[in-house]
């Protein structure tokens, strides 16, 4: 799989996933989507597509293109894709259905702005409490989900060496997102496992925030109890490489 694929890969399953905790903990986004109802529904080539519903002041993101659209956006390439995900403004995809339902668009371009507010924050603006608790969850399950694509795409050699199992990973017990290895298939989901072979917890948000923006260390961190790591260490050590390159993809 090329760069590229799994790029847009990682866009479509790690990074739209993003959008459904934002109302639940920004203000500005409750207002970009409130009274709003539809599908958003992004397609590319390669068999691409994931689905953005909003709906009674909450957002759903689903794979493929299952549910009933409300304007369909196509992206004649990849590449065009990716270009839309990383702001570079030329990559105008093509509303091939729908266009009336253009608020739509604009309130999910409102929501990318938020988005990036939380995961590129300005330096000169620390963030509140409240911004830290959404920004530690959102890198939370942009570095577990991306690591997935990563892991199929130009990285399956890395996963050739990932003993078959789950690793859990939550801040303070929740929330909680997973990422299954067995034989050939890796994959990963928001929420609980009914079992795990490796599980790491941050003992807060702010530690959390810490780790993902690089000011904590890790290997300091859990002899101050501040991060709890148990079960496999092969199983970690093999899934904290492929988190690390997730942001290589989306750069």
């Amino acid at each position: 799989m090329s760069k590229e694929l799994t790029t847009a890969r990682i866009f479509l399953q790690a990074v739209l996933p993003l959008f459904e905790e934002l109302p639940k903990g920004d203000e500005a986004a409750k207002k970009a989507i409130k009274g709003l109802a539809g599908v958003i529904t992004f397609r590319a080539p390669h068999g691409l597509a994931a689905q953005v519903e909003m709906k009674d002041g909450t957002i759903a993101v689903t794979q493929g293109k299952g549910k009933k659209s409300s304007i369909t956006l196509y992206l004649p390439t990849v590449k065009m894709l990716n270009n839309l995900f990383k702001n570079k403004g030329f990559a105008l995809p093509i509303p091939v259905w729908g266009i009336w339902n253009i608020k739509l668009v604009n309130a999910f371009t409102k929501l990318g702005d938020r988005l990036n507010f939380y995961m590129t924050p300005d330096p000169k603006r620390p963030l509140n409490t409240g911004e830290t608790k959404l920004a530690a969850t959102l890198l939370l399950f942009a570095a577990i989900l991306g690591a997935a694509p990563v892991g199929r795409g130009e990285e399956q050699k890395a996963i050739d060496k990932i003993p078959n199992g789950i690793a859990q990973f939550d801040i303070k017990g929740e929330p909680s997102v997973y990422i299954e290895k067995q034989k050939n298939e890796f994959r990963a989901a928001k929420g609980r496992p009914g079992d795990y072979n490796m599980f790491m917890s941050f003992r807060d948000y702010d530690i959390a925030y810490k780790m993902f923006v690089g000011k904590l260390d890790f290997m300091a961190a859990i002899p101050m109890g501040d991060i709890t790591l148990s079960g496999s260490l092969p199983m970690a050590d093999q899934f904290s490489q492929l988190m690390l390159k997730v942001g290589e993809y989306t750069q």
